[in-house]
């Protein structure tokens, strides 16, 4: 069965490394991946005129990026992370009402981010986003 997949948000955490939250219309769910940005001619992804151009090119970036969101929400099997760490209960709390409004998960976010740093080929790409991650905290 083919998926009708939308594209919903986009945000650069770095100009290589997009968090896309994406609609499955077919399942009427949400689901959220960081994919490597493979649009050479799309960067800085962190001006505001670029997520303008992607918006007006969601095909084209739909096509570039389907190999991690193109059905993906139904392709993957249940999957249980069970973590335990202490968190500052500050940034729970913003990260969950950013979810909320983003229609995700802080799960499907997690998952989205162990996924990302998990693949050998990304690396140097999550070395460098967990750098600026820290930096930001740090802020």
């Amino acid at each position: 069965m083919k998926h009708e997949i939308e594209i919903t948000r986009v945000i650069a955490l770095l100009d290589e490394v997009l968090l896309v939250i994406f609609e499955d219309k077919t399942l009427h769910v949400h689901d959220v991946e960081l994919i490597r940005n493979r649009l050479p001619d799309i960067q800085p992804f962190s001006e505001p005129e670029t997520v303008q151009a992607v918006e007006e090119n969601r095909e084209r970036c739909l096509a570039a990026w389907s190999k991690e969101i193109d059905g993906a929400a139904c392709g993957r099997t249940e999957e249980t992370v069970e973590v335990n760490v202490d968190v500052d209960t500050d940034v729970l709390e913003l990260t969950e009402e950013w979810c909320v409004k983003a229609n995700v998960t802080a799960e499907k976010l997690m998952l989205a981010l162990l996924r990302f740093v998990a693949k050998p080929e990304n690396e140097e790409l999550s070395r460098r986003l967990i750098e600026r991650m820290q930096e930001i905290a740090a802020e």
